[in-house]
């Protein structure tokens, strides 16, 4: 399970790259690689300690399509140091680091993620809960 957890971080913010870049098409099909892999109760508290429940972050990601389309260089995320802190029947507790560059200025944040196994999604997990933290 842990590298299928490994396997959707990855993935879903390459999703994250080509949506806020304008390279995915704004339609619920493309959308719902996002909207699929949160479970209903999903809740994200972000770097800034704001608690965000499912609908407030589909809505935020939504609203974002294409933020970056013409930028001097595109949107990217990098994915480093991705670590199983708990594994237990049917869920696990993934940190990892998440490193954003935006016109040349890198940012980053630790994160922690709840994961469940479910079957009918990209990696066989799907997100809990997520808790983001700014790295100085």
């Amino acid at each position: 399970m842990i590298h299928r957890c490994e396997d959707e971080i990855v993935d879903l913010h390459r999703f994250f790259e080509r949506w806020f870049n304008g390279e995915l098409d704004d339609s619920p099909e493309a959308f719902a690689r996002l909207s699929d892999v949160l479970s209903a109760r999903f809740q994200m508290i972000t770097p800034g300690g704001e608690r965000l429940e499912r609908r407030q972050v589909l809505e935020g990601v939504r609203k974002k399509h294409g933020s970056h389309r013409g930028a001097r260089q595109p949107y990217t995320i990098r994915i480093e140091h991705v670590e199983s802190r708990h594994r237990d029947a049917g869920a696990a507790l993934i940190t990892y680091e998440e490193w954003q560059e935006v016109d040349g200025t890198v940012r980053g944040r630790t994160s922690s993620a709840l994961f469940r196994e479910r079957e009918d999604t990209p990696f066989g997990v799907e997100w809990l809960h997520l808790h983001e933290t700014w790295i100085p």
